[in-house]
């Protein structure tokens, strides 16, 4: 019978557990998704670019992966990416730029 109860309480513990990690990772991921959607709505093309990197880390954007690429030039790409509950799910703004004026802006999630 003692088995049984310890059995039950490890169950339940574990069950407890999960469900605690399973809330903070939906929270997380509402919250970049939330950040990143915000911050990316005040972009428009036209926009100057001068000031965004800084505006999006002020908003929580991850600050190593907020990066400007020069992926097909003279256009440059400004990534801005904010993170969830993990690493890996990542919430992307993709600013797409010449000179210092905005030309597209484009949403992202990775997963």
């Amino acid at each position: 019978m003692k088995l049984k109860s310890t059995i039950l309480r490890t169950l339940f513990g574990l069950f407890f557990v999960i469900l605690i990690f399973s809330t903070i990772g939906i929270v997380s991921n509402r919250e970049a998704d939330k950040n990143e959607k915000q911050f990316c709505s005040t972009v428009t093309a036209g926009t100057p670019i001068s000031g965004l990197k800084e505006k999006a880390l002020a908003n929580g954007a991850n600050k190593k992966m907020t990066q400007i690429f020069d992926i097909n030039p003279p256009e440059h790409t400004l990534l801005v990416v904010f993170n969830g509950a993990f690493q890996f799910d990542r919430y992307i703004c993709e600013i797409n730029f010449i000179d210092d004026k905005v030309t597209s802006v484009k949403h992202a999630h990775m997963d």
